[in-house]
């Protein structure tokens, strides 16, 4: 029993990594070399992205929508989560005018989708190891927060996704040099 810890730490370690970076079937690694990612050691070399940088400019008070379990796959997928989830404060919690909604995918692992308050229109989020940080006058998400442990502790890479509007799509950004 006290060996089962041990085979979850080894397997959240193995799958953390790139394919590239796993032991080839012969056992070897490959000569590939992996992708950089922030460690605990490492100071990031760029100041990270802030909420800040990337106000919503949209802002609803208004009666919340329903929710349209049509607008996208994941809306009917997830039903219970999501319309649990929206129900809980009935504000905006991100960007202005949306409500994120969050719920486990594995051990540590989080997944989330965006509600439209104003329209009821269900966005695909993504998945993240160590969770999201987001704010609801925000249009940045997060992901793999580099004050979350699990991203130390990985060794995972913090990534910042900015909400665009016109695209209803997120678009990553990288830390100013």
């Amino acid at each position: 029993m006290q060996s089962l810890p041990l085979l979850v730490w080894l397997l959240a370690v193995f799958y953390s990594y790139p394919s590239a970076a796993r032991p080839a079937g012969n056992g070897r690694a490959s000569s590939a070399p992996a992708p950089h990612s922030l460690r605990p050691a490492q100071a990031p070399s760029r100041p990270p992205l802030r909420f800040a940088d990337f106000k919503a400019s949209n802002f609803y008070v208004g009666k919340p929508a329903k929710i349209d379990y049509k607008s996208h796959p994941i809306a009917r997928q997830y039903r219970t989560v999501i319309t649990e989830g929206y129900k809980e404060e009935g504000k905006a919690n991100f960007g202005g005018h949306y409500r994120f909604i969050t719920w486990g995918c594995g051990s540590s692992c989080a997944e989330f989708a965006l509600v439209d308050l104003r329209t009821g229109r269900v966005y695909n989020g993504m998945i993240a190891p160590a969770g999201f940080d987001f704010e609801a006058n925000s249009q940045l998400v997060i992901v793999n927060p580099p004050t979350d442990a699990r991203t130390a502790l990985y060794e995972l890479e913090t990534q910042y996704w900015v909400w665009n509007e016109a695209r209803h799509k997120f678009e990553q950004r990288f830390p100013r040099p």
